[in-house]
């Protein structure tokens, strides 16, 4: 059985987990609920945070589930390269898909050196010129906070999955 499992830190995550349970028909549940109900070696789908480059608790779940496909939100690019690098930053094995997700940032729920990196990141960009319209929106969420989650954003993998396991 697979079971979607995240890992959330402001609540992005958790959010595009339960759109996914409901459009592939996969109980999914936090990786605190994992691990004290899912046996090891369980057939998983990870979905988890992205920061500085860092997918959140990959190790840790690597080491204690089979993860068939890896979902990462985070508030940055999505392209071919900024996943390849993802990819390898994090010793994500070749076999195991990587897909990205744009998530946001709720400033309210960051805490401690998180929100002054955050501070200071949105002072350094206030000068910066967006160089096209993605970039604008992720500017303007880190200097104001911002929610990028929307259901049609998880159709890249949905037609994945559905390709691969129905």
């Amino acid at each position: 059985m697979k079971t979607i499992v995240y890992e959330s830190q402001t609540g992005h995550t958790a959010r595009y987990a339960k759109l996914l349970s409901e459009k592939i028909h996969l109980p999914c549940c936090s990786l605190e609920e994992a691990e004290q109900k899912l046996p090891k070696h369980a057939s998983i789908i990870f979905m988890s945070w992205v920061e500085g480059g860092k997918l959140q608790k990959w190790k840790q779940v690597h080491r204690r589930f089979r993860v068939g496909a890896v979902l990462a939100v985070g508030i940055t690019k999505i392209d071919d390269h900024s996943r390849r690098k993802l990819k390898h930053d994090n010793h994500i094995p070749e076999e195991i898909p990587l897909f990205q997700l744009l998530g946001g940032i709720d400033l309210n729920k960051l805490k401690g050196a998180k929100k002054l990196v955050f501070i200071m990141t949105a002072k350094a960009m206030a000068t910066a010129t967006p160089k096209n319209e993605e970039d604008r929106q992720i500017f303007t969420a880190i200097q104001n906070g911002g929610d990028f989650v929307q259901p049609e954003r998880l159709t890249e993998f949905v037609s994945w999955y559905f390709n691969q396991y129905c």
